[in-house]
Formats: C-alpha cells, sequence, structure tokens
C-alpha cells in the first residue's frame, strides 16, 4: 500500500451501497478492494439517516477508514451568524439553478464558496431553521412554483437542500484520486472533492442513477402535481417532481464536469449519459468481467461423476462374474448367448 500523511490512494464514494448492503454493485466494489492489495482506500458511505446498520462485507485492510454521511441529518451543530441575510442572498441564484434544469458543475462551485466563506459553524440552525432560510424558501417558491402546494415544496425544498448541504459540508478524506461509483449524491461529493483538493475524479457507473430517480419520482404519490391546464399544449408550469428530476440531474451534470473519466458497463448505457450531459470525450466502456473458472463444472462433480463410473464399473464386474459361473453350470445357455451376440454384430456391420 502506497498510504501516506496525504491521504489514501483512492477514496471510494459509495451511495447506499458497500458495505451495508448486499448487492451487485457493494460485490463488485470488494472485488475491487480486494484486487488491489496495493493499494490504500478511503470509503465514503452515505446513508440516509443515523442509525445502527451491520457491514455485510468483511472490509479489507487496505481500506484505511470510512467516513459515514447522512444525506438526511444535516448536522444540528452550529449556530446562527451575523451576515446570514448576505449568505441566503449568494445562495438564491445558484441553489434556483440546481433545481432546475440548467444547473451544473459552476453552480456547485458557487455553493461552495459562499458557504466557505462562513466558516465551520454552520449547520441546520443557520441553513435550515433560521428566519433568513424561511425567507429564501418563501422567495424560491412563489418565484418558481407558485402553483404547487406550499407544504409540499417545504418539506421537498429542505429535503433536497439538506442533502446539497450535508455532501457540501461533511468531512472529507484525503486521497489521490476521487472514484464514486454513481452520480447522485454519491457524484456531488466527488464533484466537490475535485473543486476543493483539485486531485482528479472518475465515475463508474453501473445503472444510471438519474433514470432509476426518473422511474421513483414518476410513481411517487406523495409529490403534488400543478393542476392541468387543459387541452392547452403551449402552457406548461413546472410542478415539484420536475423539481425532484431537475435537481438529480444537475448532480449528475456536475459529476460528468468534474470527472476525467466516465465510464459505464456498455453503449446503452453511454446513450443515457451523453443525454444528461456527459462530454462524449470523456466516455469509455469497461464491461464487467467473467470468471469462466466459476462456471467449468466444480471438483466435487467431477469427484460424484468419478465415484458413479467407478460404482457402475463394479456392478458390470459383479454381474459379468455371475454371467460366467451361469456359463459354467450351463454350457449351452452361454454357447446361445454368445452366438446370438456375434450374429447381432454382424448384422450391424452389413447393415
Amino acid at each position: 500500500m502506497n498510504a501516506s500523511a496525504g491521504g489514501a490512494d483512492i477514496c471510494l464514494v459509495l451511495e447506499g451501497t458497500y458495505p451495508y448492503v448486499a448487492g451487485g454493485v457493494s460485490s463488485w466494489t470488494h472485488d475491487l478492494l480486494l484486487a488491489h492489495p496495493d493499494l490504500s482506500f478511503e470509503l465514503v458511505s452515505l446513508l440516509p439517516k443515523r442509525e445502527t446498520i451491520k457491514p455485510r462485507f468483511e472490509v479489507p485492510r487496505n481500506v484505511l477508514g470510512i467516513t459515514h454521511v447522512y444525506i438526511q441529518d444535516l448536522d444540528r451543530r452550529g449556530r446562527r451568524l451575523r451576515g446570514l441575510s448576505e449568505l441566503m442572498a449568494d445562495l438564491r441564484e445558484p441553489l434556483e439553478s440546481l433545481l432546475s434544469p440548467r444547473g451544473g458543475l459552476g453552480d456547485v462551485e458557487r455553493v461552495l464558496t459562499a458557504l466557505s466563506s462562513r466558516g465551520q459553524n454552520l449547520g441546520a440552525t443557520a441553513l435550515l431553521n433560521s428566519p433568513e432560510a424561511w425567507d429564501l424558501l418563501v422567495e424560491m417558491y412563489e418565484s418558481n412554483h407558485p402553483k404547487s402546494s406550499f407544504l409540499d415544496f417545504f418539506w421537498s425544498w429542505r429535503a433536497l437542500v439538506s442533502g446539497l448541504y450535508s455532501v457540501l459540508l461533511c468531512a472529507m478524506p484525503k486521497a489521490r484520486l476521487y472514484h464514486t461509483v454513481s452520480t447522485g449524491y454519491a457524484g456531488l461529493f466527488a464533484a466537490r472533492a475535485h473543486l476543493e483538493s483539485g486531485r482528479p475524479a472518475i465515475v463508474t457507473e453501473h445503472g444510471i442513477y438519474t433514470n432509476e430517480r426518473r422511474i421513483e419520482i414518476a410513481m411517487a404519490d406523495w409529490l403534488f402535481m400543478a393542476p392541468s391546464d387543459g387541452m392547452n399544449v403551449n402552457i406548461w408550469q413546472r410542478d415539484l417532481k420536475d423539481m425532484w428530476t431537475d435537481a438529480f440531474a444537475s448532480y449528475s451534470r456536475a459529476c460528468y464536469g468534474a470527472c476525467a473519466r466516465i465510464l459505464t458497463l456498455y453503449e446503452g448505457n453511454q446513450q443515457f449519459q451523453i443525454a444528461d450531459g456527459a462530454p462524449r470525450e470523456k466516455l469509455a466502456i469497461i464491461p464487467n468481467g467473467i470468471d469462466v473458472r466459476r462456471y467449468a463444472p466444480p471438483a466435487a462433480r467431477e469427484r460424484r461423476a468419478g465415484f458413479g463410473r467407478r460404482r457402475a464399473a463394479r456392478r458390470a464386474d459383479r454381474e459379468g462374474r455371475a454371467d460366467q459361473g451361469h456359463q459354467d453350470l450351463h454350457p449351452g445357455d452361454g454357447h446361445v448367448a454368445r452366438c446370438r451376440a456375434e450374429r447381432a454384430r454382424q448384422h450391424h456391420r452389413a447393415l
């Protein structure tokens, strides 16, 4: 391993997966760690909330540490600060952009700059629960979603903005490279790591995160949809489902913009990445490998087959000895049987 005071070789960014959830991505991550004992790793595990959860994998020794980020549990420490009105004014434009179809890496950088300029005491008290935060929420509602339910907008805004702040304000391990295995909040963390550290980042997408979120959001019955304007196709109003899908699409664009390489498993996924704003020159495909030895006949099956052949041979030997004994007792019968067998062989040759 090449661990040093400068941090790990690689920081893997994992959302809702390894080492606490079993599945394909988790198994892939575990195999990746085991395949590189010469490299040191830090893991960033993004989880919904604080709770006791047991690992489903035995983490290898080349993992130096695990940093937990709780997306829906923004640190409540901190206090109300002077200049909060100015901070909210600085945050409004990039936040509105990130919750719209036009958000990207530049908006993430502007939010980071605004937050870092206020020191280390920011948390839910100032960013979510202060009168200044309330004013920002109301202004964004009136400007962008005036026809939506204010109650639904309130909870949606808090959930999305709280997740954004949690990722941008959490502890960040040092590493030579940041590797996220999805976009979403993990991709947002990778974008932040690249912006703050200047170190390279890459993303490997097994499934397309934004597609999965679009399906979930489209099926969500807890999100208010704006009333229809009848058959008038010229009138369109964004609703809260649009805000959710736009936010995750913005996080994907930020991730794609920050990453030096954008990897996936096959061309179909790559088309979705391009549609979501991934630059073509950064794209690459690495198909999942297949361990052919795993599908070879197992040794146990070979042993069973060999045992079966030996047992059949012993049975045939016993039957042969029994026939010989019978022929010894009844030579005429044995002679007839041999004649019949020889005649059958001759017939077979003739045919």
